[in-house]
């Protein structure tokens, strides 16, 4: 696989330094709750893979890591960017990763698989069924219509897909059952490299004007509000 496929290098360390402010730890504390719970009512002594079908640069695995004291707990990341999974791997030194895209077969046993993540990443709805367990979890987690919403009228940004939610769930129905819904609105005052680093880590970046970084330079702090859903599927 070429090694220009998915995120850049420049992407993914743009994320990774916008992460390390802690603007998105709520929505991280979001999943890890979600997820806790999950393995609260799982017998410990089965083995239980977490997979992030779209890992990045691993922040959300890393959020996780504290829970692998249930014994049989295995963090697993693919991603179809090289870069990504080099820094995931780094990130999470006990966790396992591999490059793979999500439109084709990923590579794993049937019903392995516990709980699929998918945090603002393509899915793939049969490979995600014929992956997850009977009593496994799918959390997929979406922007609300209004995130970032002062930096799309400033910036420019790529619009959000309307009635996103009920498409997916729909989707979905066939095989998933949508169990639950967290909105999760963060405030955000962003300084001139936060807005940056936010420019520069999503696909946006790809269809920016060249004088927006002009602009985002000159900026003055500037706030928005960062707005989620955390989507909780389980086998019908």
């Amino acid at each position: 696989m070429p090694e220009t496929v998915g995120d850049s290098k420049e992407m993914l360390h743009a994320r990774r330094d916008f992460f390390a402010q802690d603007h998105y730890a709520p929505l991280s504390d979001g999943i890890k709750d979600l997820v806790a719970q999950q393995l609260h009512k799982r017998d410990s002594s089965k083995p239980t893979l977490i997979l992030d079908v779209g890992c990045g640069e691993g922040y959300y695995l890393d959020q996780l890591a504290d829970v692998q004291a249930f014994p049989q707990l295995c963090l697993m990341g693919m991603d179809i960017s090289k870069a990504a999974v080099r820094l995931a791997a780094r990130r999470v030194p006990n966790g396992r990763f591999f490059v793979s895209s999500v439109n084709g077969r990923i590579p794993l046993p049937d019903q392995s698989v516990f709980i699929i993540l998918n945090i603002f990443s393509p899915r793939n709805n049969y490979e995600f069924a014929r992956l997850l367990s009977a009593d496994g979890h799918l959390i997929i987690v979406i922007p609300q219509s209004n995130h970032l919403e002062t930096l799309r009228e400033h910036f420019g940004l790529l619009q959000i897909e309307s009635d996103k939610r009920e498409k997916i769930r729909q989707a979905l129905s066939d095989t998933f059952e949508l169990k639950t819904t967290t909105p999760i609105q963060i405030p955000l005052q962003l300084t001139n490299k936060d807005l940056e680093n936010l420019l520069r880590m999503t696909p946006n970046a790809r269809h920016l004007p060249a004088n927006t970084w002009e602009k985002a330079a000159a900026a003055h702090p500037i706030s928005t509000t960062a707005a989620f859903e955390i989507l909780h599927f389980m086998r019908r």
